[in-house]
């Protein structure tokens, strides 16, 4: 088994951007598919639209999911705090409040998995600049929203539910790390983990929600689920299990400082919107908190010797 390096190279930077463009979006994708769906179905499609990617990805590639019980148990678990709860809390929450304010609260999963990390593994302790480059990158996310947003909001439940997926996101993470050692390569422990979570969910859906019973969607709900389940989803976890296994969690956690920048520069590209002096000042700060998390701040101003 390869050692896990905790040093980001920039291929591992790219993926990460690219990673917090693809799952910035999903906010977007949710906020529309809401108009239509209800909560527990727009969970259900978006997994089982994925499961079904990835499937057939590994169906074409001559690849099956043969694994003993004991590897379908960690599976399931992965299922159930990386993708049934917090995404059903999420979807749900988003009801209450904007997607801008669910992205800044989801940028507290750092928090989560710094703390879980160090708690329980041996490899990810406590370093001053992690938690330096953690407050001055979440310093960061809130300068972009605006700290306004979390005083006025009067979505309190809505919040609440926020933050409860963004400390399940920290557990998966955590319990994710054990899929190297089991010898699950990253494409099986993704689509492992969400045809699992299609398998709970589905049920759940039709006995709960009754969708079939739901006026007929439009197309840019059905659209924006569709992204939302294949990129945001399928494609979307695979980059994040390959860049857990080489990066480490702390480092793969740091994707949700960077949502809510690419949800910016999506809205500057695709809608012509215009940038504020707060976005470029957090968008700053969160630059400068990575840099720190990563040791790398420290080397640029650490003077070189001649």
């Amino acid at each position: 088994m390869n050692a896990i390096s905790h040093k980001m190279e920039g291929r591992d930077w790219a993926l990460l951007v690219l990673l917090s463009m693809i799952w910035g979006g999903s906010f977007l994708f949710m906020e529309i598919a809401i108009n239509d769906f209800p909560t527990l179905t727009i969970v259900a499609i978006r997994v089982t639209l994925a499961a079904l990617a990835l499937n057939s990805f590994l169906l074409v590639m001559g690849q099956r999911l043969r694994y003993p019980p004991k590897i379908w148990k960690s599976f399931i678990i992965m299922a159930i705090f990386g993708n049934v709860i917090p995404f059903s809390l999420i979807v749900w929450g988003q009801i209450y409040i904007t997607a801008g304010l669910s992205s800044i609260l989801n940028g507290t999963v750092p928090f989560f998995t710094v703390l879980a990390a160090h708690y329980f593994t041996h490899d990810e302790k406590f370093a001053f600049n992690k938690i330096v480059g953690l407050f001055v990158g979440f310093a960061g996310v809130i300068t972009i929203i605006g700290p306004g947003a979390l005083v006025d909001s009067h979505h309190v439940m809505g919040e609440l539910a926020v933050l409860t997926a963004a400390a399940c996101y920290a557990v998966a993470i955590i319990y994710a790390k054990r899929f190297p050692s089991l010898g699950v390569p990253s494409i099986h422990a993704a689509t492992g983990q969400l045809t699992s979570s299609a398998l709970i969910l589905i049920p759940l859906s039709l006995l709960i929600e009754k969708p079939w019973l739901t006026a007929t969607p439009h197309f840019e709900s059905m659209a924006a689920l569709t992204a939302l389940g294949v990129m945001s989803t399928g494609i979307a976890l695979t980059m994040y299990y390959y860049l857990l296994n080489k990066v480490g969690a702390t480092n793969t956690s740091l994707v949700t400082f960077l949502i809510p920048v690419s949800a910016i520069f999506l809205g500057v590209i695709f809608l012509g919107e215009s940038l504020s002096v707060n976005q470029v000042a957090g968008m700053g700060l969160i630059c400068v908190g990575l840099l720190t998390m990563n040791g790398q701040f420290n080397a640029l101003l650490k003077p070189r010797q001649i």
